[in-house]
C-alpha cells in the first residue's frame, strides 16, 4: 500500500523485534535495518540457485533449508520450497506440518522444546527461486505459503 500523494510504501517491518529492538528509535536520516538475504549458489562459477525469502529473522532459516534441498537433496526447486521447515528462536524449535510426528519426538527426548504446527504457514518464510539444474534448463518456483507461483518464458 502506497500513502496517496507521499510515494511512502506502508509494510510490516516495524513488528518484528528483531528489527525494532527495545526502545530504539531511529533518527532522521538513519535506514532500518533489513534481513534480506537474496542468495546465490554457484556451481563451477557459474549460478545454480538463486533464493530469498520474506519472512524476518525466520528467512536465513528458510533459505537454508531451501538450498539444502536442492544442492544435497537433489529436490527440484518447486518441491525443495514446500518442503516443511523448522526454525530454532529461543528456547523454542518451531516444526513445521508435515515434519514427522516421530521425528519430532525424537527431538522432545533430547530436550527441545518442541512447538508443532499443524500445516505449512507462513511463520516460515516465504521464498522464491530460480534454479539451473545439470542440461542448463531453468526452473523457477514460489512459496505456497503466500500464494507463490513461478514461471520460466522460453
Amino acid at each position: 500500500m502506497i500513502v496517496p500523494g507521499t510515494g511512502v510504501h506502508m509494510n510490516n517491518m516495524l513488528g518484528e523485534a528483531d528489527l525494532n529492538v527495545g526502545d530504539r528509535r531511529l533518527s532522521a536520516g538513519k535506514r532500518m535495518t533489513s534481513m534480506m538475504a537474496p542468495s546465490i549458489v554457484l556451481a563451477a562459477g557459474r549460478p545454480r540457485l538463486v533464493v530469498g525469502s520474506a519472512g524476518s529473522i525466520r528467512l536465513r532459516a528458510a533459505i537454508l533449508q531451501i538450498v539444502a534441498n536442492v544442492v544435497a537433496h537433489g529436490l527440484p526447486v518447486e518441491a525443495a520450497i514446500a518442503e516443511p521447515r523448522i526454525h530454532l528462536e529461543g528456547e523454542h524449535l518451531n516444526l513445521e506440518g508435515g515434519i514427522h510426528p516421530e521425528v519430532a519426538d525424537a527431538l522432545e527426548a533430547r530436550g527441545y522444546d518442541v512447538v508443532r504446527w499443524n500445516e505449512l504457514n507462513l511463520y516460515f518464510g516465504g521464498a522464491s527461486a530460480v534454479a539451473v539444474e545439470g542440461k542448463g534448463k531453468l526452473e523457477a518456483a514460489g512459496d505456497p505459503r503466500r500464494g507463490g507461483a513461478g514461471v520460466v518464458v522460453e
